[in-house]
């Protein structure tokens, strides 16, 4: 890759594959806190390119822990409604039990390539707010419809 902010977020998502796993396309968590400026005008992409991004609504149904993975992640099932369920492995389990999770809506982008992380595929990615000591996932601030499109 040429692009340093491009570079910064592969080696933050990169971080939460386990050694043994080759790295190729996307995660599930995009934890972007080295990033120097994350807002630079080099970092802006065109509306067209934000608007090919498929943000859903979605309910954590189940969730497991991935003993395979180098850093402590959860897999999750996320029930889209009419869209069907979706893996995704996610680096919050430092944040979140088990017990907080299930049931909890959540935002998630539905149209990355799947991405293997330790044994488990993840086909979408959950989205969050955080810091560099906590994290907050994002979730609709009233009970929506699953599926439901998120802009």
């Amino acid at each position: 890759m040429s692009d340093p902010l491009a570079e910064s977020l592969w080696h933050s998502i990169t971080s939460f594959v386990a050694p043994q796993e080759p790295c190729s396309g996307r995660a599930t968590l995009i934890r972007a806190d080295s990033i120097a400026n994350p807002v630079s005008e080099s970092a802006k992409i065109p509306f067209q390119s934000f608007a090919q991004i498929e943000m859903r609504v979605g309910k954590i149904v189940t969730v497991d822990d991935i003993p395979a993975a180098r850093k402590p992640i959860y897999k999750l099932t996320i029930d889209f409604g009419p869209l069907g369920t979706k893996q995704c492995a996610g680096g919050i389990k430092a944040h979140y039990t088990k017990e907080q999770l299930v049931g909890r809506q959540v935002v998630a982008v539905l149209n990355l390539e799947p991405k293997p992380i330790a044994g488990v595929v993840s086909e979408c990615m959950m989205l969050a707010s955080f810091t560099e000591d906590d994290l907050s996932l994002l979730r609709p601030d009233k009970e929506m419809p699953l599926g439901t499109k998120v802009a």
